[in-house]
């Protein structure tokens, strides 16, 4: 791995405001209950991560094979048009392209297998006999997603000019100190503030990130232009 594209959240990806998380929750009879935990998460998303556990609780009883069925279908129906174009552009290019999300890995291995994505990794549900147990097997909120790219980083070695996280909201801010973040059509002032560069097309991805890539290397051949202009300077004078 030499180059490497993080889309940090689910939602870079789909015309839905809401989470597959959520999504299915209401669809598997929990409205009432789902509306409930949204408004509050959003009420302080800014300050923590908060209701990953009371989602799901909203699955118990429910088979892994209907939220697998559900998954797919909010894949499907929310997926937005340029997703395809915008992943396959990139892997042509060179780039691993994965998506680290609070979503859930239902939700996400779906997409993987819609886009052709490298990986994923995402809130799983705990499952006995085939059915919720209202429990989470693994919680993934904002945090661990950094940890997860921390620890891909370090494995791959990659330094920060060959990562590229595309996120829309302050979730994504705990990745900033290992890539260079993309805001895309960003709902938070944070993460405006912290983004190198704004869109809101996933179709521009490449285009700012080829506008990056030139300014290093121009730059990069600025500074060893002047080394040798420098160097043969100083050595007129000997």
């Amino acid at each position: 791995m030499k180059k490497l594209i993080v889309f940090s959240g689910s939602g870079v990806f789909f015309e839905s405001d809401k989470s597959g998380y959520n999504v299915l929750a209401s669809e598997f009879g929990k409205t009432k209950e789902a509306e409930k935990q949204e408004k509050h998460y959003k009420s302080i998303r800014l300050q923590k991560p908060w209701g990953l556990d009371v989602l799901a609780k909203f699955y118990v009883g429910i088979s892994r094979k209907d939220i697998d069925k559900k998954a797919k279908e909010f894949v499907k129906n929310n997926l937005k048009k340029e997703a395809f174009v915008a992943v396959k552009d990139l892997k042509n290019k060179g780039f691993t392209v994965v998506c680290y999300s609070s979503d859930l890995i239902n939700v996400l291995e779906a997409l993987k297998q819609k886009l052709g994505l490298d990986d994923v990794y995402g809130n799983s549900l705990e499952f006995k006999q085939g059915k919720c147990t209202g429990k989470l097997k693994e919680k993934v909120d904002r945090y661990d997603r950094a940890k997860k790219l921390a620890a891909i980083v370090k494995k791959y070695k990659l330094s920060k000019k060959d990562v590229f996280v595309i996120g829309r909201s302050v979730t994504t801010i705990p990745c900033a100190k290992f890539g260079t973040i993309i805001a895309l059509n960003p709902v938070d002032k944070k993460i405006k503030q912290t983004a190198r560069f704004k869109i809101n097309n996933l179709k521009q991805i490449w285009t700012v990130i080829k506008s990056f890539l030139i300014a290093i290397y121009l730059f990069v051949f600025g500074s060893v232009v002047q080394t040798i202009l420098l160097r043969s300077k100083l050595m007129s004078f000997s």
